[in-house]
């Protein structure tokens, strides 16, 4: 299933990192269904993704693979300001996480 085609939505800015995401997402007036949209994504992603060594009993049971956190924070974008510090602070996450000394191109806005 291509997510993307099943429930359209934009990619305004994304990061991931090895056990989170952070995102923003624009996605049509008729369904703004925040929770679906994210669990596809992830477990899309983590179908490509290695199983993760060491699972605890409780992972084990609910079919889960280790690499992300199991809860989100959802925010709306109020106006052009709010989104501009959001996708700034996505596009530094890899720096805060010392996973990068820069923004790079690979960046996505």
């Amino acid at each position: 299933m291509d997510v993307q085609k099943q429930y359209p939505f934009e990619t305004v800015a994304v990061c991931v990192l090895p056990n989170h995401i952070h995102a923003i997402w624009t996605l049509p007036p008729d369904n703004a269904d925040y929770s679906l949209l994210r669990r596809l994504i992830k477990t899309k992603f983590s179908a490509y993704s290695p199983h993760t060594k060491n699972l605890s009993a409780g992972k084990q049971r609910r079919n889960e693979r280790g690499i992300w956190q199991r809860h989100f924070y959802e925010h709306t974008v109020r106006d052009e300001t709010d989104l501009q510090h959001r996708a700034d602070y996505i596009h530094s996450n890899p720096i805060k996480q010392k996973m990068s000394r820069a923004k790079t191109e690979s960046c996505k806005k």
